[in-house]
């Protein structure tokens, strides 16, 4: 197998770089069933991280759109990894394997995030993840709730092909930084986010300003790029006296990072979105105590190796803080937990997955077209083929044969029809149907309808071996196909009909 990745990611997009990371690092590990792998990126600053994989080829991916896609599509890729949560899948004619990371502009619509509240966004996001889940081989989520979560609301025609891929500790928490001077000295809780508002750094300085009120000053960190919150949260430090207990860094790279979890006190998480998040995995990893909102999977996440409260309940996150803050033998304990817990999340465990999905969707892409091309040569043996039925599963069979060259004679209902004319073809009742031996009648329709066709099929003496029965399973993976480059010019065809 050939393998493709695509990274279009900038290093200063916080998770989703640090998610295209890992999927850099885990193909590399890639055994003897991938016998090529290429990295397209667009931009140069990628080219420091591919420098690290002898294995891995690099390009660079310039021009338009449609130049890109071109490129991408005469490849001579199997399978394309799409790093980033992208609808290049529509128009690659490659099978594709796509993330999404979370659905949160529906589960958390109305609850007041700007960042997802515009309708816009909204229909941008709607559209984009229906592509994606349409169009792509394979879609990866970051837990089996982000799996449940897509499945409820896209659908489950594609169950078998959307997978739960926990995130995995980033590369830059590299001991190479380990000599390195921190950017902050003394005792202090950190919170690695960009300024969200959904990332709920507004619930964090109301508890400090808690707790310095009971003479407990605790110290936090911020560090993370401006995303249209960061003026209003320096104004609410302002306007609760805890400008000196909060320090903001902004980005920060990577060796300071790392740094930052080594010296820190504990790291606490209050994001209000989910299902997970990589922070609290880069905490346990460093062996810095957590603390997270018990929000969707994140609890999960952590296991017994953390602390979690309610993201909106400003005197649990004070109390969390201050047991954090004051108590030596819960954070040792806590540290303890995280080295173990963070075993189940290592580049390993994540690399294991990622390719077996991979191989995965190869063998099923494989397989299914194996079925196509066996279905496409019965029926080219055959003189006249009939289609049973007049609605979307008749379209489908119809599509496929006629792309193929396949010649259908006309379509077959039960009662009398209600159209003459089908896609350019005859309908008619099965009672005007005249049964010649060359004649064979595939059926279009839910299986759920066989028995009582076949029964009356038969009443009209037409004899079993003449009915070809396409299986709800090949049914459903002929409904895939319709979403792959050449089932989408199926369907082009077919429209010239209606």
């Amino acid at each position: 197998m050939r393998l493709g990745i695509v990274l279009v990611t900038k290093p200063y997009a916080g998770g989703a770089f640090t998610y295209a990371a890992f999927m850099l690092e885990a193909i590399s590990r890639a055994n003897d069933s991938i016998s090529e792998i290429v990295a397209y990126y667009t931009d140069n600053l990628w080219e420091k991280y591919l420098d690290r994989y002898s294995n891995i080829k690099g390009v660079l991916l310039e021009g338009e759109y449609l130049e890109k896609i071109d490129k991408l599509s005469n490849s001579s890729c199997d399978i394309i990894l799409l790093s980033d949560q992208l609808n290049w899948c529509r128009d690659i004619s490659i099978p594709t394997i796509t993330p999404i990371h979370d659905l949160m502009h529906i589960y958390e619509r109305g609850n007041g995030f700007p960042e997802i509240e515009d309708n816009d966004c909204f229909t941008f996001r709607q559209w984009l993840y229906t592509d994606i889940y349409s169009y792509s081989a394979g879609i990866l989520t970051d837990s089996e709730l982000g799996r449940k979560q897509v499945l409820d609301q896209y659908g489950r025609v594609k169950e078998d092909r959307v997978y739960a891929l926990p995130f995995s500790v980033p590369f830059y928490l590299n001991k190479q930084y380990g000599k390195r001077t921190s950017p902050i000295s003394g005792k202090y809780i950190f919170y690695p986010a960009q300024f969200w508002k959904h990332k709920n750094h507004e619930a964090l300085v109301k508890a400090v300003a808690k707790l310095k009120a009971k003479s407990i000053p605790i110290k936090l960190v911020f560090v993370g790029s401006d995303k249209g919150n960061l003026e209003n949260i320096k104004r609410l430090m302002d306007d609760n006296s805890v400008t000196e207990n909060i320090e903001v860094l902004g980005f920060v790279p990577d060796d300071e990072m790392y740094m930052l979890y080594k010296n820190a006190r504990a790291m606490v998480m209050p994001s209000i979105f989910g299902p997970t998040n990589i922070p609290p995995l880069e905490a346990m990893y460093m062996g810095c105590p957590v603390a997270v909102s018990d929000n969707y999977a994140m609890p999960e996440q952590i296991g017994n190796a953390g602390l979690t409260f309610d993201p909106y309940n400003i005197d649990e996150i004070a109390d969390v803080l201050e047991q954090l803050w004051c108590d030596d033998n819960l954070c040792n304990q806590l540290s303890i937990k995280g080295k173990k817990q963070i075993e189940k999340f290592s580049i390993d465990v994540f690399s294991s997955r990622l390719l077996s999905y991979i191989e995965d969707v190869y063998r099923k892409e494989h397989e299914f077209f194996g079925e196509i091309r066996e279905f496409i040569t019965k029926c080219k043996e055959k003189e006249c083929i009939y289609i049973y039925g007049a609605g979307e599963y008749a379209r489908y069979v119809f599509g496929i044969l006629n792309y193929y060259g396949v010649a259908v004679k006309g379509f077959v209902v039960s009662d009398a029809p209600k159209i003459g004319i089908y896609l350019g073809l005859p309908v008619i009742s099965i009672e005007a149907y005249k049964y010649e031996a060359d004649n064979t009648i595939v059926l279009g329709l839910h299986p759920k309808h066989y028995e009582a066709v076949l029964y009356m099929l038969g009443e009209h003496n037409i004899p079993k071996q003449s009915i070809w029965e396409l299986s709800e399973t090949y049914l459903r993976n002929m409904r895939i196909f319709f979403t792959t480059a050449h089932g989408k010019t199926c369907l082009e065809l077919v429209r010239k009909y209606d």
